[in-house]
């Protein structure tokens, strides 16, 4: 019999790479993710890499636009100033590009050869955001099995313990789920810190339909620290995690983690207070 580990209390999609996304009552997953989560991106036209915040010294203006999906399918962009747009219209592309103070492009696909940079979070936090640190080329949408833009897996999960956990140690105190992005916030019935550590490997059933296949913990990159709509830059959740929770990635690197990665074995829809299994 499966055991019972808890309920989804928050869902969140990101329909931009790196902007601001929308909480939601019902996700809907397929095999390559969420439906309509880091759906499209933007490229620098100089570079060709992939526009993320990631890289904070270019890109850190990423987090304060906002993506909402509309009734229609469409994407409404928001920018700071209050000026909106859809993704589709002719203008976007150069209000966007007036507005990071570089030109892009739209992607609303992913080619092979994209890559993107991604900033030391350790000297981001010591230089700070305005200076050029060391950076990794990596990879764009290495995790994505289609044409999206997730990093390394298609479905992002936390803990509601993590969260608390790592707030407490914050500037505000607060769990702040959005600072961290994931998809799927779970109240767990283990509420230790980090106990979504023990279901790498394992198969998560989600409602009556989805199961997915945890495959990674979520190492943290600079962007959790920076500015966002309703969050103050806070570098502090880092060192909490470098003491308590560093986990072994990718070619064996121990990294700062916060929440696991899954890949989708069962696609369905899924709703908050959905039971969850494993």
């Amino acid at each position: 019999m499966a055991k019972h580990i808890g309920s989804v209390t928050q869902l969140y999609r990101y329909p931009v790479k790196s902007m601001q996304g929308e909480s939601c009552e019902h996700l809907a997953i397929h095999q390559g993710g969420v439906q309509g989560d880091r759906a499209i991106a933007l490229q620098d036209v100089k570079t060709g890499k992939l526009v993320t915040a990631k890289q904070p010294v270019l890109w850190k203006a990423m987090l304060l636009l906002q993506a909402h999906t509309q009734d229609d399918g469409n994407l409404k962009l928001t920018l700071p100033s209050g000026q909106q747009m859809l993704a589709t219209d002719k203008q976007a592309e150069e209000l966007l590009s007036d507005y990071l103070g570089r030109s892009i492009t739209i992607l609303h696909k992913r080619t092979d050869s994209l890559e993107l940079e991604r900033a030391d979070p350790d000297e981001v936090v010591e230089h700070g955001v305005e200076h050029t640190v060391n950076f990794e080329t990596m990879t764009a949408g290495a995790g994505a099995p289609d044409a999206g833009f997730v990093d390394y897996g298609p479905v992002h999960l936390i803990a509601k313990s993590s969260l608390e956990a790592v707030g407490h140690h914050a500037l505000t105190g607060k769990s702040e789920p959005e600072r961290f992005r994931a998809n799927i916030i779970i109240n767990t019935d283990d509420q230790t810190p980090f106990c979504e550590n023990q279901w790498i490997g394992n198969t998560l059933c989600i409602g009556e339909h989805v199961q997915l296949n945890i495959t990674l913990p979520t190492p943290r990159c600079a962007v959790p620290t920076l500015e966002q709509p309703g969050l103050s830059s806070d570098t502090t959740f880092l060192s909490h995690l470098k003491q308590n929770n560093t986990q072994p990635f990718l070619e064996g690197k121990q990294l700062p983690s916060l929440g696991v990665y899954a890949d989708v074995v069962s696609p369905g829809k899924i709703r908050q207070g959905d039971v969850v299994t494993g």
